[in-house]
């Protein structure tokens, strides 16, 4: 099995409060069935914004970086056998319900060092 990233984006403005509670709702029920079918690996709940640094000064501003689906709400690291399957475990996700986008990259698992 390889492991893929689910980049989970979505318009934190454009929400409206009554619709988070259904959000998170789905949200448990889509983790514990990836979970019961030994998919999940982590997850990151990216709750506020940051610090965003650019260019060769390295210049700081408050903030978040979005684009096209808004702003990096979490992330998600998952087991399939190809990048196919990753994207159909990706349509779950609720956030797509409400106007998010999910990415899904391959996730080069670090080599670890042999013994000598």
């Amino acid at each position: 099995m390889n492991e893929y990233v689910l980049i989970v984006r979505i318009d934190r403005g454009a929400l409206a409060p009554e619709q988070i509670p259904p959000i998170r709702a789905g949200w448990d029920v889509v983790l514990e069935n990836w979970k019961a079918r030994d998919q999940y690996v982590t997850s990151d709940l990216v709750i506020d914004e940051g610090y965003v640094i650019t260019g060769a000064a390295r210049a700081v501003a408050p903030g978040a970086v979005s684009g096209a689906g808004g702003a990096i709400v979490s992330t998600i690291t998952l087991r399939a056998e190809t990048i196919e399957a990753a994207v159909e475990l990706a349509k779950v996700c609720p956030t797509l319900d409400y106007g998010g986008t999910v990415e899904v990259r391959e996730r080069q698992i670090p080599a670890v060092p042999t013994a000598n």
